[in-house]
């Protein structure tokens, strides 16, 4: 028995598949003499998985994805196990559970029966066209689905503060979340997580955490507006010590009122989802 519940039974048969059926390996027609050795594995896990979308961008939730950004797959029996990575680089196996895109093993940042996140890696083309996407658990393929990669796709990674409300994850300059009991305040800088920016210079190698010299720097200054005024962008690229997680540090601007303001990132023709900054 293995370490995933499986059974292997290994004897001696002189039957054929009619009386011996199979669900893998080559077709029992014929004995190769008197009698064969035969390899059975037996599981209840040998459903294959199954994928119910080709992913989303693992910050919005939102297709498509973006090259070398954080995604996430739904499904089920996607992975034998409740686990996430323990260190870098990231593991391309997890679970049991291995994500192939365009036939690439993908790092792997999570994983369990229903729900897995991944690096789209660098290495995927990035022109929108159809690529493919497999979950493999222990050895077992889900079908092909297929997701549109592009080159950026941001979104911004949000929490749920209440049942339906999504603030997004927005912290003061010494690390303290922004929240309606600790907002932020015109003129101040802020650190804005999110991923699928895009293209980087002095990119890390898929899987890699981001190196703190030289920096990753997105290709494209991002356009901000919070509240309907535009904010400065004072740095944007790879959060040091991780993977595929951006930071934007912006001076949100002098005249933002109060309230909760909404917040868009724009980086080239596409654009974050709208979040809402709580202000004072």
């Amino acid at each position: 028995v293995d370490g995933s519940g499986n059974a292997y039974v290994t004897g001696v048969t002189d039957s054929t598949e009619a009386t011996f059926p199979e669900t893998a390996g080559p077709d029992l027609t014929f004995n190769g003499g008197d009698s064969d050795a035969f390899v059975a594995k037996i599981s209840e896990n040998g459903v294959a998985p199954a994928v119910t979308a080709g992913g989303v961008n693992g910050a919005s939730f939102l297709a498509p994805l973006a090259r070398g950004g954080i995604a996430t797959l739904f499904g089920s029996l996607l992975a034998n196990a409740v686990l996430q990575a323990a260190s870098v680089p990231l593991p391309t196996t997890l679970g049991g559970a291995r994500v192939l895109v365009n036939g690439v093993a993908a790092p792997l940042f999570f994983v369990s029966a229903g729900q897995i996140n991944f690096q789209v890696p660098f290495e995927t083309p990035a022109g929108g066209a159809p690529v493919s996407i497999v979950v493999e658990r222990d050895g077992i393929r889900s079908a092909t689905a297929t997701a549109s990669v592009i080159l950026n796709a941001p979104g911004i990674f949000t929490y749920e503060r209440a049942p339906g409300i999504l603030d997004p994850i927005v912290t003061h300059a010494d690390g303290v979340l922004i929240t309606p009991g600790a907002p932020a305040t015109a003129s101040e800088v802020v650190i804005v997580y999110l991923t699928g920016v895009g293209d980087l210079n002095n990119p890390p190698a898929t899987g890699a955490a981001a190196s703190a010299s030289p920096l990753a720097t997105s290709r494209i200054t991002p356009v901000i507006t919070v509240g309907g005024l535009t904010a400065r962008s004072l740095f944007a690229g790879l959060t040091p010590g991780f993977v595929a997680l951006v930071q934007v540090n912006l001076e949100l601007p002098a005249n933002l009122g109060a309230g909760r303001q909404p917040m868009v990132i724009q980086f080239g023709a596409n654009s974050t989802q709208t979040v809402n900054l709580a202000v004072q």
